[in-house]
């Protein structure tokens, strides 16, 4: 899953699989977009960030627990470009 935000354009997107998609209707993940985007209305970059991330963790460990030695296939750094 990837979190895409765009400070230029002013807009946020979560990209997920197939398989998360299956799991988390679509209307959540803008929910959650839509939460971010107000907090950053009001500069709360930081925290609103930081909430829509635990949001989604809950998430994914909802519908997709950890198992096995391996729990944590890739980095937790977050990607600038």
């Amino acid at each position: 899953m990837l979190v895409y935000i765009n400070m230029a354009d002013r807009k946020i997107e979560i990209v997920t699989d197939r398989g998360i998609g299956k799991k988390v209707a679509a209307e959540v993940w803008q929910a959650i977009c839509n939460d971010m985007t107000q907090g950053f209305k009001q500069d709360a970059y930081l925290d609103s960030t930081l909430a829509a991330l635990a949001k989604i963790n809950v998430l994914l460990q909802q519908h997709f627990p950890a198992s096995g030695s391996r729990i944590n296939q890739l980095p937790n750094r977050p990607l600038m470009l």
